[in-house]
């Protein structure tokens, strides 16, 4: 998996999300980044990939991007993740959080 087929996934998901960094503004956004580089090695063969991570960030109760995000995840060979949720009191955002592994 490259950085460029991870923007697609999360594109295909949000198309307003945001590589590394983006405003805090609004109800929600998006922001993905590859995290470390990943190579799987076996018969002579070398396969790279990406750990990545993908963060929605919402106001309020709306899960309609973290389940589109999540939907991409599965529908994607060769992805694996874990999904996490956590509140952040000072700005009233909950952060939709996948960890990500992809070959």
């Amino acid at each position: 998996m490259t950085v460029e087929d991870i923007k697609r996934l999360v594109l295909s998901a949000d198309k307003t999300a945001k590589h590394y960094v983006a405003d805090k503004k609004g109800e929600s956004f998006t922001i993905w980044a590859e995290t470390n580089r990943l190579g799987l090695s076996a018969d002579d063969r070398h396969d790279m990939g990406w750990a990545f991570q993908i963060v929605h960030y919402v106001r309020g109760e709306d899960r309609t991007t973290a389940d589109a995000i999540e939907q991409a995840l599965i529908d994607h060979p060769g992805v694996a993740y874990s999904y996490a949720v956590s509140y952040e009191r000072t700005s009233g955002y909950t952060r939709h959080i996948f960890d990500c592994e992809g070959q």
